[in-house]
């Protein structure tokens, strides 16, 4: 089933049709019939906060409000992969203290895949990439200079045969880039984004 959320720094935003109980929010609200100035006020609410808060939208048609709520930001889009070598090892990087998985803006004139390839191997030295199908999208959004904005990240399955010692690009402030084993993706997951987490929980 299709999901309407957006993570804003550790919130959560959905939309539903009827309202959700989340153990791992000590805070929920609902709000219903929410209007534009509605999502404004929410979410310049949430960026201040620092307790987390789980926030329903609960509305008719989740679709419908989920667009109408798009409108009121300022979209960027990105793509990344979530990488699978051939010993069955994750790529995960390490960025300003926190774990994630490769990603970045797409280009103008550029495809999502190629996109998402292109950040994969910039950010980490590697090639002989193979889409092997599509993940679901995340949202995060934060404040850039005095703009809020929306950011939409698409993400893919990725195999690669590539054996070559990996390379973090210094310049984005990627600090470690690294297999990690199945078994210890427990680690990675307790020090990300939620966005990063919500990948592993579809």
């Amino acid at each position: 089933m299709q999901k309407y959320q957006v993570f804003i720094k550790q919130h959560q935003l959905s939309f539903v049709e009827k309202p959700e109980k989340y153990e791992q929010f000590e805070t929920t609200m609902f709000i219903t019939r929410p209007q534009a100035e509605d999502y404004k006020i929410m979410v310049e609410g949430m960026l201040k906060m620092s307790h987390p808060l789980k926030m329903q939208f609960v509305v008719a048609n989740p679709s419908k409000s989920w667009q109408d709520f798009k409108k009121c930001f300022k979209l960027i889009q990105a793509a990344g992969g979530r990488v699978m070598n051939t010993k069955g090892e994750m790529l995960w990087i390490k960025r300003l203290g926190v774990w994630d998985l490769p990603k970045g803006k797409i280009e103008k004139g550029e495809t999502i895949e190629l996109a998402a390839m292109r950040e994969v191997e910039e950010e980490c030295g590697i090639s002989q990439l193979q889409i092997e199908r599509a993940l679901p999208n995340t949202y995060h959004m934060y404040k850039l200079e005095d703009q809020t904005i929306l950011k939409e990240t698409f993400w893919f399955e990725m195999q690669t045969t590539d054996q070559s010692d990996l390379t973090p690009q210094i310049e984005e402030a990627i600090e470690a880039a690294v297999w990690v084993d199945q078994k210890d993706l427990k680690d990675k997951l307790a020090n990300t984004y939620p966005s990063i987490s919500a990948l592993f929980s579809t």
